[in-house]
């Protein structure tokens, strides 16, 4: 099938929540006849799972190995995601939701990438979690998958993970990197507290750094520090993260990206320090001397009216 024509019609499933106009049913009809790693993606990001299943098996058919379908519609439609989120076009739900599609996608083929791979072959190690103090998980998750995907295995300890169970569990199992996810503020500080950890005890592991509250900026200012000599990248999404543990993983390639994430951070941290204040700062002893006195200056023989005694009701 040269084109790769969809063998169903979309069914009100497929566009729920869409006010049935005439403009919608022709554009689901449009996509549905799109190559299948383009609707594979389409379906990714608008959390469709009506036929994902059918999909990816096609989607397997048609491409070289199993591995070439997670690594080329499904990460693009997560990158489209991860964009979409960090611009504010996407929220918190539709991410769920679009979570919900690669989980099923990447778990039907999971047994055709593992018949792929060389029998204990892996391209390292890593630890992952969602720090403590946070319960999210579902960016963790996708990042995990995608690694799995990527022929690295995976010890993911979950939620709410205390920072000297993930080290230890490092140290444990040998792993090559590790990973932080965290989603609401107080996540940052248990970040910053655990590279801490990792400095005092002089661990010299990679650190990756996500998370909808993390950012590079973040990770520059107050991240960075923490863990200057050792390695701590900041990555916005699960394609990124991939892409940075499969370089870490080349003792050349580390030292060489390790650089240029020092002079991003460097250079940010610069330019944090230079910045403009919006405002002048005054001293305290400054404010206390312009502090308001009402029994004093223009305003000490002030007397306020007396208020219309027919005023009110």
């Amino acid at each position: 099938m040269g084109t790769m024509i969809k063998k169903y019609k979309p069914t009100e499933a497929d566009f729920r929540g869409e006010k049935f106009k005439e403009s919608a049913v022709d554009s689901v009809a449009e996509w549905c006849t799109w190559p299948v790693g383009e609707f594979l993606k389409h379906a990714l990001v608008k959390g469709i799972t009506t036929h994902i299943i059918e999909d990816t098996e096609e989607a397997r058919q048609k491409l070289p190995t199993p591995l070439e379908v997670s690594e080329g519609p499904l990460m693009a439609g997560m990158d489209v995601v991860g964009d979409l989120f960090g611009d504010g076009k996407m929220f918190l739900p539709q991410v769920v939701k679009s979570a919900r599609v690669m989980k099923q996608s990447v778990a039907y083929l999971e047994p055709f990438i593992n018949a792929t791979k060389q029998k204990g072959s892996s391209n390292g190690k890593v630890v992952i979690a969602t720090v403590k103090g946070d319960v999210h998980d579902i960016g963790k998750n996708i990042v995990s998958v995608v690694l799995q995907c990527n022929n690295f295995e995976v010890i993911d300890l979950g939620v709410m993970v205390p920072a000297d169970k993930i080290i230890q569990t490092a140290i444990d199992e040998k792993a090559d990197i590790i990973g932080l996810s965290g989603l609401i503020t107080p996540s940052l500080d248990e970040m910053e507290y655990f590279l801490g950890e990792m400095t005092r005890l002089g661990l010299n592991l990679p650190v990756l750094i996500g998370g909808a509250t993390t950012s590079k900026e973040h990770t520059a200012i107050k991240l960075y520090p923490k863990y200057k000599h050792h390695g701590v990248f900041y990555t916005s999404n699960a394609s990124r993260a991939v892409t940075v543990c499969a370089t870490l993983m080349n003792p050349e390639d580390r030292v060489a990206l390790w650089e240029q994430f020092k002079k991003d951070y460097e250079k940010i941290q610069q330019s944090f320090t230079n910045r403009k204040p919006l405002r002048k700062q005054l001293s305290i002893e400054e404010a206390r001397a312009n502090r308001f006195d009402g029994f004093s200056g223009e305003w000490a023989d002030y007397v306020p009216p007396k208020p219309n005694r027919h005023c009110g009701i």
